[in-house]
This record gives structure tokens, C-alpha cells and sequence, in this order.
């Protein structure tokens, strides 16, 4: 809710310092929903049916609109409260999207444990996947977990991107404690600024 009221108040006062005059049913192009959902549902409540109306519009923006750029930082989390399946068992709009991480080739990986493909950020990551293979062309630009560069279970994955585009740049700052890595020059690899600046790679997925 806070960046999409500050979204709007920022844009809302740069407008009206260029002497824009909004029409009266007109609005600022900013939509408050759950990016790996479809559409909200409808509620009784005053505040719950202004969200659903939020993310009906919004939704026909992600559906519909030619969208050339996603851009964010989605969050990181194995244990996604994005559920990829209802509580009858069946898949969501998300959950569908993610089902084609779990084959390569048009064979399916068959992992025992494939509960890393659950991870928030991978389904942001399919989604903007989505949506820019929908429009045709497009760029990505996220902030994420780098367990999917080489991870067993991502190959799925990574297949699917390379499919779907030209290029990817992939700039790993490290610093994951668990994989014990160390900078270029030798020393222990951690988060500082300094470090992230010295030791950051760049890949081309494969």
C-alpha cells in the first residue's frame, strides 16, 4: 500500500507542476495487486471490494497490454505465501506458469524435491517470463536469489529462459556464506559494498 500511495502522490504533484489537468475520469496509470495473481476476489467489505477493483484493472493490464519492461526486487522465500495450487487442490494461474520449469526438453526432470521452484522469487521470474513472451519482445530486469545459475533442479528453468530470449546478463555479486566462495583476489567473499563492486561476475545462462 505505501509505494502505491507515495506512486501516486510523487507522479500526482510532478503532473501538476507541468500544468497537466487530469480529466475527470481519468487516473494515474499505477494499479495496487498481487503480481502472480489474476484477479482478486470480490469481497463485501467497502476496502476489500476497492482492492478486488484495483487488481480486476490491473489485471487486464498484465492479460492484455504490450508490457516491454518488468522491472523489480521480488522477495525471496522457499516457503512462497503465493500458493501455487487452490484450496482444492487445483493449480493457480502462477502454479501453471511454473509447471513448465519442471521439464527440459519436453521431458520432465522428474526431482525428487522440487520445492526451490516454489521460491517467490522464481515465480516473479516466470511471470515477467510470461508476460514479456506474450508481448513478443521485452526486457527483465529483477534483483534475485542466485540459486538458480547452477542448481540441479533449475535447469528446467534455465532452459525455458534461453527459449524465450536473446540475451541474459547475469551479474552474481556472491557473498552466500553457504557456498564458502571467496574473491578474486583470495579473500573471503562478503557483502560489503567494496567487495560486491570487486568481486561481481557476469554470465551468459547456460
Amino acid at each position: 500500500m505505501a509505494p502505491y500511495a507515495i506512486a501516486h502522490l510523487k507522479l500526482g504533484m510532478q503532473l501538476q507542476q507541468t500544468g497537466y489537468q487530469f480529466a475527470s475520469d481519468q487516473r494515474l496509470g499505477v494499479f495496487l495487486t498481487n503480481t502472480l495473481e489474476e484477479a482478486a476476489k470480490k469481497s463485501e467489505r467497502l476496502f476489500a471490494n476497492w482492492i478486488s477493483d484495483e487488481a480486476n484493472a490491473a489485471a487486464k493490464i498484465k492479460r492484455d497490454a504490450p508490457i516491454l519492461v518488468v522491472l523489480g526486487n521480488p522477495p525471496y522465500s522457499v516457503n512462497s505465501a503465493n500458493r501455487s495450487r487452490n484450496e482444492n487442490g487445483e493449480l493457480v494461474f502462477i502454479g501453471k506458469l511454473i509447471e513448465d520449469y519442471r521439464q527440459a526438453e519436453g521431458k520432465a526432470l522428474g526431482e525428487r524435491n522440487s520445492k526451490v521452484l516454489q521460491d517467490d522469487y522464481v515465480k516473479f521470474i516466470r511471470f515477467a517470463q510470461w508476460r514479456v513472451d506474450r508481448t513478443g519482445e521485452g526486457v527483465i530486469g529483477f534483483i534475485t536469489n542466485h540459486g538458480y545459475l547452477d542448481n540441479l533442479t533449475f535447469r528446467g528453468m534455465r532452459a525455458s529462459l534461453m527459449r524465450s530470449f536473446n540475451e541474459i546478463y547475469i551479474y552474481d555479486l556472491h557473498g552466500n556464506s553457504n557456498k564458502k566462495e571467496v574473491a578474486p583476489d583470495g579473500s573471503k567473499d562478503e557483502m560489503s559494498s567494496t567487495s560486491c563492486r570487486e568481486s561481481h561476475y557476469s554470465y551468459v545462462l547456460s
